[in-house]
């Protein structure tokens, strides 16, 4: 069994460690993977976007725990979701949404059974609910416990208004939803979405620049920036040996516009 975890807790602190060391506990066979500890502070619409990419690459009944929780002791719902033969442990909050819509069920993680305290007592605390909350729960779920034991099921999970790819007059108008360590610039544009070129060259247009696809970075070799289509099927804006969101001084919702060549 793996249970992935995937945070914005960064390097610094011992959150992520301690984690580690609930599940261990519960559950010492149990294999854990890193997804990621670097997702912006409170950035939910990027570890939505980071779940998305990278939870097909686990075999099926793994356990996936987010734990990117601005509002973190509140009365927010804390849920477990079964969903593409995986399961998703984290806060309900908009950080599965894009996971949500396959849903073969979902249920709230209930004090009762969830907020293990492993010195012996039963109360959670309010800020690190990633120990107390979500890390019992994935690894109790990676012993064989049901969903269905941990709480009742969740009808109206919360989802976020994410940015859609949008065809107008012949045009596909997206934007940049997220950017990885090399600054490189991902776009809410799939592949899929460039079908309606109808196997014309596409040109992506960006900050008043005009880009051919490129079939690998070090094809733009001298040019400023340059677009691909990445390994998750994305496009994606940058800039070989460098950073395009420096160099293009990119945001997120910079608009990224593809048409014909």
């Amino acid at each position: 069994m793996v249970i992935t975890l995937t945070t914005d807790f960064g390097h610094k602190d011992p959150f992520a460690g301690v984690m580690k060391g609930v599940v261990l506990s519960i559950n010492p066979q149990v294999r854990i993977v890193d997804l990621t500890h670097e997702i912006p502070p409170q950035d939910i619409k990027e570890a939505a976007y980071v779940l998305w990419d990278s939870f097909p690459y686990f075999p099926s009944g793994s356990v996936h725990v987010v734990v990117v929780d601005p509002e973190v002791g509140s009365e927010r719902r804390a849920i477990i979701i079964n969903s593409h033969g995986q399961f998703f442990i984290g806060p309900d909050n908009g950080v599965f949404t894009k996971i949500i819509p396959e849903a073969k069920e979902i249920r709230r993680l209930t004090p009762l059974l969830s907020p293990l305290n492993l010195r012996g007592g039963s109360q959670r605390g309010a800020t690190f609910h990633g120990r107390d909350v979500f890390a019992p729960a994935a690894a109790w779920l990676s012993k064989g416990k049901k969903p269905s034991a941990f709480g009742p099921a969740v009808k109206d999970p919360v989802t976020l208004s994410l940015p859609e790819p949008l065809i107008k007059k012949g045009r596909l108008y997206g934007e940049v939803v997220r950017f990885d360590r090399f600054g490189n610039a991902i776009t809410n544009i799939s592949d899929k979405d460039l079908s309606f070129l109808m196997g014309k060259r596409p040109i992506v247009k960006i900050k008043r620049l005009a880009l051919p696809i490129a079939a690998y970075y070090a094809q733009a070799g001298e040019m400023k920036a340059g677009a691909i289509i990445n390994s998750n099927g994305w496009l994606e804006i940058f800039s070989y040996l460098g950073s395009a969101k420096d160099i293009l001084r990119l945001v997120k919702g910079t608009p990224v516009e593809v048409h014909a060549g």
